[in-house]
């Protein structure tokens, strides 16, 4: 529990610390989309693209409760970079907890904010997540290192 706090905190100083962006959104994106792209293609994975950049794939298509930005979810997940480096995990097979965790979808990533409610309870998904709809120029701890794109891959376990 003391580690995820100190995680925790250490995630929201870097969120704090903001960089000089030297690039704009588009241009961020622009070059985020070739290495999505490649990492799809390496990866076999067919995907759908949101208007804002949001690359999914359901595995499994659940049957329960679609969420809103509004709702409090209960998800088990992996978060990894694109070239493989999990950094956060809460399955005990991958050194997490091995208990879900619980968050209001208004108070995460924007990625998490548009793929999360293209799920519905029951669901497995795969998200990947440009950069600048993750933490952008700050990156997050010591883990996700600036401008970083990031795939998780999401199981929607409830909507409250």
């Amino acid at each position: 529990m003391k580690k995820l706090f100190l995680a925790t905190i250490c995630a929201l100083c870097a969120m704090g610390c903001v960089k000089d962006e030297s690039v704009s959104y588009e241009e961020q994106m622009a070059i985020d989309e070739p290495l999505i792209l490649d990492y799809l293609a390496d990866n076999n994975y067919s995907v759908q693209k949101t208007d804002e950049g949001v690359y999914y794939h359901h595995w499994l298509e659940g049957t329960g409760t679609q969420p809103t930005i509004d709702n409090e979810v209960t998800v088990h997940y992996q978060g990894s970079l694109l070239d493989g480096t999990v950094f956060d995990c809460s399955y005990g097979s991958c050194g997490g907890s091995g208990n879900p965790i619980s968050f209001s979808l208004s108070g995460v990533i924007q990625g998490w904010q548009i793929g999360i409610p293209l799920m519905k309870e029951g669901g497995r998904t795969l998200l990947v997540i440009p950069s600048r709809l993750a933490y952008g120029t700050a990156g997050a701890g010591g883990s996700i290192p600036a401008d970083a794109i990031l795939a998780f891959e999401v199981e929607l376990l409830d909507v409250q």
